[in-house]
Protein backbone atom coordinates (compact mmCIF):
# COMPACT_ATOMS: atom_id res chain seq x y z
CA UNK A 1 0.00 0.00 0.00
CA UNK A 2 1.03 3.60 -0.54
CA UNK A 3 4.11 4.62 1.98
CA UNK A 4 2.14 7.82 3.08
CA UNK A 5 0.00 5.78 5.89
CA UNK A 6 0.66 6.22 9.08
CA UNK A 7 -0.51 5.64 12.57
CA UNK A 8 -3.19 7.75 14.24
CA UNK A 9 -1.66 7.13 17.53
CA UNK A 10 2.31 8.04 16.98
CA UNK A 11 2.33 9.06 13.34
CA UNK A 12 4.85 6.31 12.70
CA UNK A 13 4.74 5.06 8.50
CA UNK A 14 3.26 1.99 7.98
CA UNK A 15 3.12 0.38 4.81
CA UNK A 16 -1.04 -0.65 5.54
CA UNK A 17 -3.33 -0.34 8.03
CA UNK A 18 -5.24 -3.80 7.82
CA UNK A 19 -4.85 -7.50 6.37
CA UNK A 20 -7.53 -8.82 3.76
CA UNK A 21 -7.86 -12.68 4.22
CA UNK A 22 -8.99 -15.20 1.40
CA UNK A 23 -12.35 -15.20 2.67
CA UNK A 24 -12.59 -10.98 2.29
CA UNK A 25 -12.14 -10.29 6.24
CA UNK A 26 -10.32 -7.67 6.78
CA UNK A 27 -8.22 -8.05 10.05
CA UNK A 28 -6.72 -4.42 11.38
CA UNK A 29 -2.87 -4.18 11.73
CA UNK A 30 -1.58 -2.97 15.00
CA UNK A 31 1.45 -0.49 15.06
CA UNK A 32 4.72 -2.28 15.89
CA UNK A 33 5.87 1.06 17.64
CA UNK A 34 2.65 2.02 19.85
CA UNK A 35 1.09 -1.27 19.56
CA UNK A 36 -1.79 0.31 19.55
CA UNK A 37 -4.45 -0.67 16.38
CA UNK A 38 -2.95 1.91 13.13
CA UNK A 39 -6.33 3.32 12.34
CA UNK A 40 -9.43 2.69 14.43
CA UNK A 41 -11.70 5.24 11.94
CA UNK A 42 -11.74 2.71 9.30
CA UNK A 43 -14.17 0.82 10.77
CA UNK A 44 -15.79 4.04 12.08
CA UNK A 45 -19.34 5.33 10.03
CA UNK A 46 -18.19 9.03 8.97
CA UNK A 47 -20.73 10.89 11.34
CA UNK A 48 -18.03 9.70 13.41
CA UNK A 49 -15.35 10.72 11.94
CA UNK A 50 -17.25 14.26 11.46
CA UNK A 51 -17.82 14.78 15.06
CA UNK A 52 -14.64 14.25 15.82
CA UNK A 53 -12.89 16.74 13.53
CA UNK A 54 -15.26 18.65 14.59
CA UNK A 55 -13.84 18.55 18.47
CA UNK A 56 -10.76 19.17 16.84
CA UNK A 57 -9.15 15.46 17.40
CA UNK A 58 -5.12 15.03 16.12
CA UNK A 59 -6.30 11.68 15.20
CA UNK A 60 -9.50 12.28 12.74
CA UNK A 61 -7.36 14.96 11.21
CA UNK A 62 -4.11 12.21 10.74
CA UNK A 63 -7.01 9.59 9.19
CA UNK A 64 -8.18 11.74 6.40
CA UNK A 65 -5.22 13.22 5.78
CA UNK A 66 -3.21 10.38 5.56
CA UNK A 67 -4.65 6.99 5.69
CA UNK A 68 -8.34 8.30 3.63
CA UNK A 69 -7.00 8.47 -0.24
CA UNK A 70 -9.30 11.45 -1.62
CA UNK A 71 -8.93 11.55 -5.76
CA UNK A 72 -7.99 15.37 -7.23
CA UNK A 73 -11.77 15.42 -8.50
CA UNK A 74 -13.17 14.95 -5.28
CA UNK A 75 -10.71 17.52 -3.42
CA UNK A 76 -11.40 20.06 -6.43
CA UNK A 77 -15.52 19.22 -5.56
CA UNK A 78 -14.91 19.97 -2.16
CA UNK A 79 -13.35 23.64 -2.98
CA UNK A 80 -15.85 24.04 -5.49
CA UNK A 81 -18.16 23.96 -2.47
CA UNK A 82 -16.54 25.63 0.19
CA UNK A 83 -16.50 28.67 -2.35
CA UNK A 84 -19.99 28.79 -3.69
CA UNK A 85 -20.57 29.28 0.61
CA UNK A 86 -17.89 32.32 0.85
CA UNK A 87 -19.52 33.52 -2.52
CA UNK A 88 -23.17 33.42 -0.56
CA UNK A 89 -21.53 34.99 2.19
CA UNK A 90 -20.02 38.03 0.46
CA UNK A 91 -23.21 37.89 -1.62
CA UNK A 92 -25.93 37.75 1.24
CA UNK A 93 -23.53 40.52 3.51
CA UNK A 94 -24.08 43.18 0.75
CA UNK A 95 -27.55 42.33 -0.21
CA UNK A 96 -28.67 43.17 3.08
CA UNK A 97 -26.50 46.40 3.57
CA UNK A 98 -27.70 48.01 -0.42
CA UNK A 99 -30.80 46.52 -1.03
CA UNK A 100 -33.04 46.44 2.28
CA UNK A 101 -35.00 49.11 1.42
CA UNK A 102 -35.58 48.33 -2.65
CA UNK A 103 -38.71 46.04 -3.62
CA UNK A 104 -38.19 42.33 -3.61
CA UNK A 105 -40.14 42.09 -6.78
CA UNK A 106 -37.69 44.73 -8.79
CA UNK A 107 -36.32 42.73 -11.66
CA UNK A 108 -33.36 44.70 -12.20
CA UNK A 109 -32.50 44.27 -8.83
CA UNK A 110 -32.69 40.30 -9.46
CA UNK A 111 -30.22 40.42 -12.19
CA UNK A 112 -28.10 42.68 -10.59
CA UNK A 113 -28.02 40.44 -7.04
CA UNK A 114 -27.46 37.48 -9.81
CA UNK A 115 -24.12 39.30 -11.21
CA UNK A 116 -23.31 40.46 -7.69
CA UNK A 117 -23.39 37.00 -6.74
CA UNK A 118 -20.94 36.10 -9.82
CA UNK A 119 -18.60 38.29 -8.28
CA UNK A 120 -18.84 37.46 -5.30
CA UNK A 121 -17.66 34.05 -6.38
CA UNK A 122 -14.51 35.33 -8.23
CA UNK A 123 -13.87 37.15 -4.98
CA UNK A 124 -13.95 34.08 -2.58
CA UNK A 125 -11.73 32.31 -5.33
CA UNK A 126 -9.13 35.15 -5.67
CA UNK A 127 -9.05 35.55 -1.40
CA UNK A 128 -8.77 31.06 -1.15
CA UNK A 129 -5.41 32.08 -3.93
CA UNK A 130 -3.88 34.48 -1.70
CA UNK A 131 -4.85 32.67 1.54
CA UNK A 132 -3.30 29.36 0.44
CA UNK A 133 -0.21 30.37 -1.45
CA UNK A 134 0.40 32.92 1.75
CA UNK A 135 0.13 29.55 3.78
CA UNK A 136 2.25 27.65 1.65
CA UNK A 137 5.34 30.02 1.86
CA UNK A 138 5.26 30.40 4.98
CA UNK A 139 5.07 26.54 5.53
CA UNK A 140 7.92 26.02 3.20
CA UNK A 141 9.95 28.92 5.50
CA UNK A 142 9.06 27.74 8.37
CA UNK A 143 10.42 23.45 7.52
CA UNK A 144 12.80 25.04 4.84
CA UNK A 145 11.53 22.44 2.23
CA UNK A 146 9.70 22.28 -0.52
CA UNK A 147 9.00 18.28 -1.17
CA UNK A 148 5.01 17.14 -0.43
CA UNK A 149 4.93 20.32 1.69
CA UNK A 150 2.78 22.51 -0.96
CA UNK A 151 0.13 19.88 -2.33
CA UNK A 152 0.15 18.31 2.07
CA UNK A 153 -0.88 22.39 2.47
CA UNK A 154 -3.80 22.58 -0.06
CA UNK A 155 -4.81 19.39 0.66
CA UNK A 156 -4.98 20.26 4.30
CA UNK A 157 -6.59 23.40 4.05
CA UNK A 158 -9.38 22.16 1.63
CA UNK A 159 -9.91 19.43 3.90
CA UNK A 160 -10.70 21.37 6.83
CA UNK A 161 -12.29 23.80 5.33
CA UNK A 162 -16.21 22.27 6.53
CA UNK A 163 -16.75 25.16 8.85
CA UNK A 164 -18.05 26.76 5.84
CA UNK A 165 -21.27 24.85 4.98
CA UNK A 166 -22.25 26.23 8.63
CA UNK A 167 -23.53 28.93 6.45
CA UNK A 168 -25.85 27.04 5.00
CA UNK A 169 -28.47 27.35 7.12
CA UNK A 170 -28.78 31.17 6.21
CA UNK A 171 -31.18 29.72 4.28
CA UNK A 172 -33.78 29.09 6.60
CA UNK A 173 -32.64 31.26 10.29
CA UNK A 174 -31.92 34.92 10.28
CA UNK A 175 -28.01 35.16 10.91
CA UNK A 176 -26.06 38.19 12.71
CA UNK A 177 -22.53 39.12 13.08
CA UNK A 178 -22.06 36.79 16.10
CA UNK A 179 -22.92 33.66 14.29
CA UNK A 180 -20.55 34.48 10.84
CA UNK A 181 -17.70 35.00 13.10
CA UNK A 182 -18.10 32.00 15.11
CA UNK A 183 -18.01 29.97 11.74
CA UNK A 184 -14.98 32.02 10.71
CA UNK A 185 -13.29 31.13 13.62
CA UNK A 186 -14.09 27.61 13.84
CA UNK A 187 -12.61 27.42 10.22
CA UNK A 188 -9.19 29.01 11.12
CA UNK A 189 -8.73 27.08 14.07
CA UNK A 190 -9.67 23.64 12.08
CA UNK A 191 -7.03 25.05 9.27
CA UNK A 192 -4.68 25.29 11.73
CA UNK A 193 -5.04 21.85 13.45
CA UNK A 194 -4.98 20.25 9.72
CA UNK A 195 -2.11 22.42 8.96
CA UNK A 196 -0.31 21.40 12.06
CA UNK A 197 -1.02 17.66 11.24
CA UNK A 198 -0.89 17.53 7.46
CA UNK A 199 2.90 19.17 7.57
CA UNK A 200 3.99 18.36 11.27
CA UNK A 201 4.97 21.60 12.35
CA UNK A 202 3.84 22.69 15.66
CA UNK A 203 0.71 24.02 16.69
CA UNK A 204 2.02 27.25 17.64
CA UNK A 205 3.89 27.79 14.19
CA UNK A 206 0.22 26.84 12.57
CA UNK A 207 -1.91 28.78 14.42
CA UNK A 208 0.53 31.97 13.99
CA UNK A 209 1.10 31.20 10.01
CA UNK A 210 -3.01 31.01 9.47
CA UNK A 211 -3.73 33.96 11.69
CA UNK A 212 -1.00 35.95 9.62
CA UNK A 213 -2.45 34.47 6.58
CA UNK A 214 -5.83 35.08 7.33
CA UNK A 215 -5.21 38.50 8.11
CA UNK A 216 -3.51 39.62 5.01
CA UNK A 217 -6.75 38.15 3.12
CA UNK A 218 -9.19 40.16 5.03
CA UNK A 219 -7.23 43.88 4.75
CA UNK A 220 -6.98 42.94 0.50
CA UNK A 221 -10.59 41.89 0.76
CA UNK A 222 -11.56 44.87 2.41
CA UNK A 223 -9.96 47.19 0.25
CA UNK A 224 -12.19 45.66 -2.37
CA UNK A 225 -15.10 47.07 -0.99
CA UNK A 226 -14.18 50.41 -0.77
Amino acid sequence: MSEHLVCIECFRPVNSIFKIYSDGFKDLIECSRCHKVVDLYVECEPSVIIIDLILFKEKAYRHILFNHKFKAIVLLKFLVAFLLCDAYLYWFNKKNRQYESIRSNDHLLFYELEWNFYYMLLRAFINFLIYSCLIVFLSVFSKMRWKNVAYQVIKSLIMSSFGKLFVLPLVIWNPNDVYFNLASLFTLISNGQALSVGTQITWTKSKWIVTFSAAIVYMFDSGLEL
